[in-house]
């Protein structure tokens, strides 16, 4: 356990927080824009499932994207995420805005499902992280969880960013997450993909987290009720950094409270007001004293606070210990 962890369970999570920001106020160190809110899946899990339909249309102007980079700039944040809500490579101008973005010396991460991957590939190499949302470990296991896109497509595509990587003299680092359920085969995923992909970030999935009734909600999809695993609500020793270091932008410039927030509904103010000021929101520092005095509201129900039993991550590190070395070398778990 890190020390600071330590000292955390000592003194309370609320008053290490305090203790830490109370010196120099909350400041983003990194920024998420959604720069479209098109998606071409409908993924089972997905929260775009309850998103308003008004919310889940629209890409990014690039003069509000060149704005967001400015004030990225003045405010010293040297890492965007092109992603939260929807598939980022719909953009009809995503390989500009990846040229401005490394233009300007940023830190690039992008997530895509990678069906469009081989009409950005120039663009893709450009960037510093590049991962690929892929839950499947067979044609047929890959189509029911990533409606309605094609494993024969994606596989193609990805097969073919790894080859053609060679030939450029700088490429991203390749990741995947896996959002595992009771129905996985991991095995057969790593044997599927790992050759090409230098890191497998595993998480259990989780319930969709949605926002009503002014409260973050946590909802599973009926259709695959049976495939989630069980978890605890955790009911203390709350943490997330969205409030206090990271900036979620959407499509249109408004803000969000974390990348789970994907209907932007609470009113956190525009980015054209600037950094400084949506930043220090009075809505977003009555979320952080949620955080201070432990006391969540808006945030309690959140998925990211539900956790796996122990016996289920037991049993998963088990499977992961039977992988044959190659493969255990590129997993990395959250549990």
């Amino acid at each position: 356990m890190k020390l600071r962890n330590k000292v955390a369970n000592i003194i309370g999570y609320g008053n290490a927080l305090k203790i830490k920001y109370f010196f120099q106020k909350p400041k983003p160190k990194e920024i998420i824009i959604d720069i479209c809110a098109v998606c071409n899946a409908a993924c089972p899990f997905c929260p775009r499932l309850y998103m308003p339909e008004e919310r889940s249309k629209g890409y990014m102007d690039l003069e509000l994207f060149k704005f967001i980079l400015e004030e990225a700039k003045k405010e010293g944040i040297k890492s965007i995420r092109l992603y939260s809500t929807a598939e980022p490579t719909l953009h009809p101008k995503f390989d500009e805005i990846i040229d401005l973005l490394k233009k300007g010396n940023f830190y690039v991460s992008v997530s895509t499902n990678a069906s469009m991957l081989d009409k950005h590939i120039d663009a893709l190499m450009k960037v510093d992280i590049l991962q690929f949302s892929i839950e499947g470990w067979d044609k047929e296991s890959y189509e029911k969880y990533r409606i309605p896109l094609k494993f024969d497509k994606v596989y193609s595509n990805i097969k073919l960013f790894h080859e053609q990587k060679f030939n450029y003299s700088k490429h991203p680092k390749v990741s995947t997450n896996l959002l595992l359920t009771r129905n996985t085969d991991l095995k057969k995923y790593m044997e599927l993909w790992a050759d090409f992909i230098d890191e497998i970030q595993i998480h259990f999935m989780l319930e969709a987290t949605t926002y009503e009734n002014n409260k973050f909600v946590s909802k599973k999809n009926d259709k695959i009720k049976d495939e989630y695993y069980n978890f605890r609500k955790q009911e203390n020793n709350f943490l997330c950094s969205y409030p206090f270091n990271i900036l979620t932008v959407a499509f249109d410039g408004k803000i969000a409270l974390c990348c789970n927030d994907f209907s932007a509904s609470m009113n956190m103010g525009n980015i054209k007001e600037g950094i400084q000021e949506v930043f220090q929101s009075q809505i977003l520092n009555k979320v952080r004293d949620e955080f201070y005095t432990q006391t969540l509201d808006k945030c309690k129900e959140c998925s990211f606070f539900h956790k796996p039993y122990v016996e289920d991550t037991k049993l998963v590190k088990k499977e992961i210990d039977l992988l044959d070395e190659k493969f255990q070398q590129k997993i990395h778990t959250s549990f």
